[in-house]
């Protein structure tokens, strides 16, 4: 339950806000490690995410999986398949991921460009054709990714490591 108590805004702006927002997630669940399921119901309209892990392979130390994500809206369902590729960050406990979308000819989605991860999607457009999640240092806001880090520029090489790593293993194995 959202309380509705904003000094600046009424119950029903408030309510229209929070709720426009749940309709509008973007793979709100892609890369939290337990959670496998959002539901929410609100007097008019109602939605759901569903993450399953259809198959996974390890190759040295790069889990791939194809995950299959859906969305419902009001009834109207929207289902992605992505391959996944997650590779842990050395001397940590974190995890990097890229992750390519599949359309249904069983090829790579490319033309889209997506925002990077910090477990959810931040404000930071990365202006690659998959997703890219990583711990990364965000700024209070947890909008943007702090610039000039050491932490974030080693973790931007490591991502850009494992996409290219992720390729010949794609190749090898296919998409779906």
């Amino acid at each position: 339950y959202f309380p509705f108590n904003h000094a600046a805004k009424t119950k029903e702006e408030a309510y229209n806000e929070i709720e426009e927002k749940l309709e509008s997630l973007f793979q709100p669940i892609l890369f939290l490690t337990h959670l496998q399921k959002i539901k929410w119901i609100s007097s008019l309209k109602s939605g759901e995410y569903l993450k399953k892990t259809a198959k996974t392979h390890t190759f040295n130390e790069i889990q791939v999986s194809l995950v299959e994500v859906l969305s419902v809206e009001n009834g109207i369902s929207k289902k992605e398949k992505i391959r996944l590729f997650t590779s842990p960050i050395p001397k940590s406990n974190h995890m990097i991921a890229v992750g390519f979308f599949i359309i249904k000819t069983k090829e790579l989605k490319t033309g889209n460009q997506y925002d990077a991860f910090c477990f959810f999607p931040t404000k930071e457009e990365t202006k690659l054709g998959f997703v890219i999640q990583a711990p990364f240092l965000l700024t209070d806001s947890r909008e943007r990714i702090k610039a000039g880090e050491q932490w974030n520029l080693d973790i931007m090489q490591l991502i850009a490591e494992l996409a290219a790593k992720s390729i010949p293993i794609l190749r090898n194995i296919g998409i779906t």
